[in-house]
C-alpha cells in the first residue's frame, strides 16, 4: 500500500470550523497542511494538542518526538481528529426576541412591550478557547446547531442590553425607529465581550432590522402622553437633558481612560505623546482635561513647567530655539514677512493676518 504523504483541509472555508479524521497509511515525512484561511487543532483521544498556524507541520520526526508523540511511524492505536478552524469565515445567525420584555417609557412613565429581530456575525478569534466551548465540549459539528447555540447564549443578554441603551440615551417610545443605530453602537461592545471572553469569538457585525411596539401599546402611551401638562413635559424634558449630559461626562471619561493608555503605550517617546495632548487640547479641551486628570498631572503643573511644543510635530522645544529639534519647523517668537502685502507675521503662521494669503512653509 503506497504510504500518504498529506493530510490536508477538504472543504472550501464556508463554515466556521471543519471536523476530519485521520486514518493510518501515512510515510515518515508526512505532513499536516494547514491552509493560510485556518488554524488547526489536532485532538488524540478527545485531547487537544497545540494548536497549528497555517503553514505545514510534521506528523512524525526522526530526532524528537512528532505530534502524536511517536519517534518513527507505526500504526495509529487511537483515535486522531483534525479541527480546522476558519479565520475569515463570518457565521451568520438571524436573531428575533422569543417574548416581548417590558420597558418603562421617560415621558409617560408607562410601562410597554418591547420586541426586536435582525441578525449578527461572528468569526473565530480564539480558536483554542472556540474548540473547548463550542467543539471539544458541545459536540456541536453542524452549522445549524451551532447556531442554535449562539443564538440562545446572545438571546439572554440583549434584552437587558437593548433597555440599557435606551435608558441611557433616554429614547422615547415614538424615537424607537430613530435611534435604532443608536441602539446597535451600544450593544454591540457589551456582546462582543461575551461571546470573546466566553467561546472564543469575535462578533463582526451586530444588526437590528426592526424593533417594534404593539399598536394597542403606543395607542395607550399617545393617550397618557396628551393628558399630561405642559409643565410635566417641562421637567420630563429638562430630567432627559440632564441625564444626557451626565452619560456624556461618563462617554468621555471612558474615552479620556483609553487615550490615557495608548499614551501609556507610548512609553518614553515624550514628544508624540506631547503631541497627542496638544491636538486634544486644541480640539476638545473638556477631554484634555479629563485626560490630565487619568494620567496624573495637573493643567497648572504642565504650565509651571514653561515647556514649548511645536505646533506641526508636538516635539517640545526650549525657550530661544529658532527651529524645532523635531521637524526642523521655525518656532518661537520668529516673525517672517508675508511675499504678497509685506506685512510681519508669526514664522509660524499659515496666512497672513494682514491679506489671508496662504504663506509657504
Amino acid at each position: 500500500m503506497e504510504l500518504k504523504k498529506m493530510f490536508k483541509y477538504e472543504g472550501n472555508n464556508e463554515e466556521l470550523f471543519r471536523k476530519q479524521c485521520m486514518d493510518e497509511g501515512y510515510a515518515s515525512d508526512a505532513v499536516i497542511i494547514v491552509p493560510d484561511t485556518h488554524n488547526a487543532i489536532v485532538v488524540r483521544d478527545g485531547q487537544a494538542m497545540p494548536t497549528l498556524d497555517s503553514g505545514s507541520h510534521k506528523i512524525f520526526e526522526t530526532k524528537k518526538s512528532g505530534l502524536f508523540g511517536l519517534g518513527k511511524p507505526k500504526k495509529l492505536d487511537f483515535t486522531v481528529d483534525v479541527i480546522y478552524m476558519s479565520k475569515t469565515y463570518k457565521l451568520r445567525v438571524p436573531w428575533g426576541t422569543r417574548s416581548k420584555f417590558d420597558f418603562v417609557d421617560s415621558v409617560t412613565d408607562e410601562a410597554f412591550k418591547i420586541g426586536a429581530n435582525g441578525e449578527f456575525y461572528v468569526q473565530i478569534c480564539n480558536p483554542r478557547k472556540a474548540y473547548l466551548e463550542l467543539i471539544g465540549v458541545s459536540k456541536l459539528y453542524k452549522a445549524e446547531d451551532l447556531q442554535e447555540y449562539l443564538l440562545n447564549q446572545m438571546l439572554a443578554v440583549i434584552n437587558p442590553a437593548i433597555s440599557s441603551a435606551m435608558r441611557r440615551n433616554c429614547i422615547r417610545y415614538y424615537e424607537v425607529v430613530e435611534y435604532t443605530k443608536k441602539i446597535e453602537e451600544e450593544v454591540f461592545p457589551e456582546l462582543n465581550k461575551m461571546f470573546e471572553e466566553q467561546y472564543g469569538l469575535k462578533l463582526f457585525k451586530f444588526i437590528i432590522n426592526k424593533i417594534f411596539i404593539s399598536e394597542e401599546d403606543i395607542a395607550r402611551l399617545e393617550q397618557a402622553r396628551k393628558a399630561m401638562s405642559q409643565e410635566q413635559k417641562d421637567e420630563i424634558k429638562q430630567a432627559r437633558e440632564e441625564e444626557k449630559a451626565r452619560q456624556k461626562k461618563l462617554e468621555e471619561k471612558a474615552d479620556a481612560k483609553e487615550i490615557a493608555a495608548e499614551l501609556e503605550r507610548l512609553g518614553d517617546k515624550e514628544w508624540e505623546r506631547e503631541k497627542w495632548l496638544r491636538e486634544l487640547e486644541s480640539k476638545d479641551y473638556e477631554k484634555y482635561l479629563e485626560v490630565l486628570k487619568v494620567i496624573g498631572v495637573s493643567p497648572d503643573a504642565k504650565k509651571a513647567k514653561g515647556a514649548h511644543f511645536c505646533s506641526k510635530c508636538g516635539h517640545s522645544y526650549e525657550n530661544g530655539d529658532k527651529f524645532c529639534p523635531g521637524c526642523g519647523k521655525p518656532v518661537g517668537n520668529l516673525k517672517r514677512l508675508c511675499p504678497k502685502c509685506n506685512k510681519e507675521v508669526p514664522a509660524d503662521a499659515a496666512f497672513c493676518s494682514g491679506c489671508g494669503s496662504k504663506l509657504s512653509e
